[in-house]
């Protein structure tokens, strides 16, 4: 057992379990071989933690004396910032790394590493490895870097806070929160789900799945073959904007005055519900596809000075720039 007092010290735990205490100075700490516990003490302190499987864990100084640098190493660490802006580097190992409060910087590893943000306006990256992100209370900020395949399929949970996520490589899941969100999706299948409130959603390359959730979305499929949906069906608050990308799309916006756009590609529009009016600005006759509830009575086509309206028992559509003429049973999916 090793403590420091009020200089700043250095103290090295060598090959046995050690207890390493900093003191009020700031102090750099080697945790060296074994599962070693480091407590950074009441400084602004420098740790490196060693090859066995270490904790980390700090008291609650806030402010620019609990601003601590640590970083894991190559077992399966376990990191408690504490109180200030911490600087946390996850290694080899599967590493639990915590903010805790103040404004953070967390980078996984080349493992699975699990990352709690914490309050404070964060800044978390993945690293190499597949990670599963819990943002905090602040405006935080994932980004992982191009790891692809297996181990770029990270998990991600936005916080309380306006989030920014952006997946990198990978089939990444990420989850918006109760704020007006980012999710960008990038390379790789990937599921973003928006959350409760006004949300921006990228799915990147890849067939992705884009669910806006509650509030007014804007989202953008992007490349491949991608799904939209939307779980709010309500009419107050489902008003989305959805643009589809290069592939064959498939959208089911819910309810809601929503706007929707297929993009390239033969796209699928999916109704379920007789809420909003909707309208679809880029309708392809004998390409595109209406997928809606089977009517008890016909379609009814009206021609507009904005397009052709479609209504039917269930639900109602405005295709932009076309007339009733253009369009046939070819057109239409009776689910």
């Amino acid at each position: 057992m090793i403590y420091g007092q009020d200089g700043h010290d250095v103290l090295t735990g060598g090959t046995g379990n050690d207890l390493l205490v900093g003191g009020g100075q700031f102090d750099t700490l080697y945790a060296g071989d074994g599962n070693d516990v480091v407590d950074g003490g009441n400084g602004r302190d420098v740790a490196y933690l060693g090859t066995g499987d270490d904790i980390f864990d700090d008291n609650d100084q806030t402010g620019y004396y609990g601003a601590d640098t640590i970083y894991a190493g190559d077992g399966n660490d376990t990191v408690n910032g504490g109180g200030g802006d911490d600087v946390i580097y996850g290694q080899d190992g599967h590493d639990v790394l915590t903010g805790g409060a103040g404004n953070d910087l967390l980078v996984g590893g080349g493992q699975f590493d699990t990352l709690y943000a914490g309050d404070g306006n964060d800044v978390v990256d993945g690293g190499n490895g597949r990670d599963v992100a819990y943002l905090g209370t602040g405006d935080d900020i994932f980004d992982d870097n191009d790891q692809t395949g297996y181990y770029g399929a990270d998990t991600i949970y936005a916080g309380d806070g306006n989030d920014t996520v952006n997946g990198g490589g990978g089939d990444d899941v990420i989850y918006g929160n109760w704020h007006n969100d980012l999710l960008i999706g990038r390379e790789g299948n990937d599921s973003l789900f928006g959350g409760r409130h006004d949300d921006k959603l990228f799915g990147g390359d890849g067939d992705d799945w884009i669910d806006g959730g509650l509030g007014r979305d804007l989202a953008y499929l992007e490349a491949g073959n991608d799904t939209y949906v939307d779980s709010d069906q309500s009419d107050i608050y489902g008003r989305d904007t959805v643009f589809g990308g290069q592939g064959n799309d498939t959208i089911d916006a819910g309810g809601g005055d929503d706007q929707l756009n297929g993009g390239a590609g033969a796209d699928v529009f999916v109704f379920r519900v007789a809420a909003g009016n909707r309208r679809i600005t880029d309708f392809t006759p004998d390409v595109d596809v209406l997928s809606v509830a089977k009517p008890s009575a016909s379609v009814t086509f009206d021609d507009t000075p904005d397009g052709l309206f479609l209504s039917w028992q269930d639900g109602s559509v405005l295709l932009e720039g076309l007339v009733s003429a253009q369009i046939g049973d070819q057109d239409f999916i009776f689910l």
